[in-house]
């Protein structure tokens, strides 16, 4: 059966690729994927596609100038053009919407929205599950956290495996052990099960490696009738989930630079270096500046955009001005205005804001009192600068 439409891909990342390959492969779409902008030119003007879906830090790539390659080549000069990125700001929207730039998404991508982007330009009705749902998912230590919301929906099933994916690679984690949490979610039987299976495909996890925090007493149900996942625990209570995995403790739920560290971990890692970070802004909240200090000297290699407050109430105040931080490090005990006070008015004001602790509090109620406010990660002090710059990679570095 021929192909109905054409996309060329470019984009270094495989993960990516991977990702891409998945969401277009059951609607009879050819992919092109090259992993440069000059061998992009080549193959617009070889293959002629209908639809072009760039990584954007591509586009700027010094030894050539795509857009103006693609406009001087009239046969190529109006196929549209999506751009992908880590972080958008005005002056890229500007200079994109000059050059077939029909649409600008930024990372993590969300599968439904690219999707009906597609549809739209290439005029065809690709039919794809709309179902409301919020998936998250985190890594503390050796567990991931795998938030679920509203319901379940098949595509960002795919987003969620890559997510997952995504973390294992960056903390070379061969399997790993889950926590589910669902939020007034409300599915059927298939739709729990494939969540399951996900999950247990790419964490390569056993049933009960696998831990379910709900309400709903019709999740267990349902788990009961399928052999395969009848053992998988499911709790009311977040306390009793978490010490219900493995012989779990304090230790392996928050991160601590005095346990040792999975996989091996380097400054020059390639995937770590700055460009993929495209000057994200980073806010480090803590009244004592010389831990302030040894944060911002840990992220340096990364390029951000570091701001500092010794305040809790002038980063509230700076936030309620518009100025929205990418990533923030937050410190629980401050004079002022605590950390569980500043989480809390975060919450009020539905600011979405990822959020790592770091703090030398570290018993259990504390860590699953913040845990219940979403925050990504909690870091035990002292502050083991590694650390520092792998959890604000697996943040902001994030494609999913």
């Amino acid at each position: 059966m021929p192909y109905e439409d054409k996309i060329l891909i470019v984009n270094n990342s495989d993960l990516l690729n991977n990702f891409l390959t998945d969401c277009f492969k059951k609607y009879n779409i050819e992919l092109i994927i090259v992993k440069n902008p000059f061998d992009a030119i080549i193959k617009l003007k070889n293959e002629l596609p209908d639809l072009v879906i760039i990584e954007y830090q591509l586009v700027m790539d010094e030894k050539i100038d795509f857009f103006k390659e693609k406009k001087e080549y009239k046969p190529i000069s109006e196929i549209p053009i999506i751009c992908l990125s880590s972080k958008v700001d005005m002056n890229s929207i500007l200079k994109a919407g000059k050059n077939t730039v029909y649409k600008f998404f930024e990372k993590p991508i969300k599968q439904d929205f690219l999707l009906k982007a597609v549809s739209e330009l290439l005029k065809r009705d690709l039919k794809f599950d709309d179902t409301p749902s919020i998936m998250e998912v985190s890594l503390n230590n050796d567990m991931l956290f795998i938030e679920i919301g509203m319901g379940i929906n098949y595509e960002k099933l795919n987003s969620l495996k890559y997510k997952i994916i995504e973390l294992m690679k960056l903390y070379k984690f061969n399997k790993i052990k889950s926590l589910i949490m669902f939020n007034d979610v409300t599915f059927n039987e298939d739709r729990l099960f494939c969540l399951i299976k996900t999950i247990l495909e790419t964490t390569k996890a056993s049933p009960t490696m696998i831990k379910i925090l709900s309400t709903n007493a019709s999740v267990k149900l349902n788990l009961e009738k399928n052999e395969k996942y009848s053992k998988i625990d499911v709790f009311n209570d977040l306390s009793l989930a978490m010490d219900s995995i493995g012989t779990i403790n304090i230790e392996s739920l928050v991160s601590n630079s005095n346990i040792e560290n999975s996989g091996e971990f380097s400054l020059a890692d390639s995937e770590l270096t700055s460009k993929y970070f495209n000057k994200a802004t980073v806010a480090l909240v803590d009244d004592d500046e010389f831990v302030i200090d040894l944060v911002e000297a840990s992220l340096q290699p990364l390029e951000l955009n570091i701001i500092k407050f010794t305040n809790g109430n002038l980063f509230l105040d700076e936030v309620a001005k518009g100025n929205i931080p990418d990533l923030v490090f937050l410190d629980l005990m401050m004079p002022s205005i605590t950390g569980f006070e500043i989480l809390e008015k975060m919450k009020e004001k539905k600011y979405t804001i990822p959020v790592i602790i770091f703090s030398s509090l570290s018993q259990k109620e504390t860590v699953t009192r913040v845990l219940k406010y979403g925050v990504r990660s909690y870091i035990v002090k002292p502050i083991d600068p590694e650390l520092i710059i792998k959890k604000a990679s697996e943040i902001l570095k994030s494609d999913f």
